[in-house]
């Protein structure tokens, strides 16, 4: 062996050495700031197998709410109680009557004001009216799908 292959051999164990080291300071630095050990994987597989049990019971959970939630539904539904079953027509004639007013009868009875010297109708509010009633035509919309897919 010459001198050079010693000092090369010392520098190469020493870099080794230095390196294995630097690892070890940092493994040790951040269990010092997060007051945490880095996880084997052994411990990480572990954990990993837990969070999957757990959102396959959470799945399990909401389907079950769901289904739930359906059985209920079709309870409503199949009630014969005119207080259950006319609320949906209710809200679409009252929503109906203020639409036809807002825009047939209120300029007809305005413009008869004027000429006829009558007191103004007043105006309905339609920013909130439109919503309910464009929310109403799209869940009948929907609902006509559905009994066109044949579905209950």
């Amino acid at each position: 062996m010459t001198v050079l292959d010693i000092i090369g051999s010392a520098v190469g164990q020493g870099f080794s050495s230095l390196v294995g080291s630097l690892g070890g300071f940092a493994v040790d630095l951040r269990t010092a700031i997060t007051g945490t050990a880095p996880l084997d994987t052994a411990t990480r597989q572990k954990l990993i197998d837990q969070a999957t049990a757990l959102q396959t019971q959470a799945n399990a959970l909401q389907t079950s709410m769901m289904q739930g939630q359906i059985d209920l539904d079709k309870l409503d539904a199949s009630s014969t109680s005119k207080f259950r079953s006319w609320w949906r027509p209710f809200i679409g004639w009252i929503c109906g009557i203020s639409l036809g007013y807002e825009f047939i009868l209120q300029p007809i009875l305005a413009w008869g004001s004027s000429n006829f010297h009558w007191i103004a109708p007043p105006s309905l509010d339609m920013t909130t009216l439109m919503p309910l009633l464009l929310a109403l035509l799209g869940m009948g919309t929907m609902r006509t799908v559905e009994k066109v897919n044949g579905i209950k």
